[in-house]
């Protein structure tokens, strides 16, 4: 917990007082009601993929990282492109 409360401070710290060395430019109001509903988002978000089982979600990844292996070899290859300046004959 000291490190959560640790990181968001210096995070608003950078945010506020460290423009020049971070580039970084004070949020409005909107962007920090924004910046803090997604930050609250991910602790349901988290809790729901806690009560999904492990082999499930490995199933998951693994089907999608087949399916993208598979649609990646599926283009036909492109025909490559003659080098400009080079003499063919």
């Amino acid at each position: 917990m000291a490190v959560s409360a640790l990181m968001i401070g210096l995070q608003i710290l950078i945010v506020f007082e460290g423009g020049r060395a971070f580039h970084a430019v004070p949020l409005t109001g909107v962007q920090w009601a924004i910046s803090l509903g997604l930050g609250f988002l991910t602790l349901p978000l988290g809790a729901l993929l806690r009560c999904i089982p492990d082999r499930l979600l490995e199933r998951a990844v693994d089907y999608l990282a087949n399916w993208k292996a598979k649609k990646t070899l599926q283009k036909p290859p492109q025909p490559a492109e003659p080098l400009s300046g080079v003499m063919t004959e």
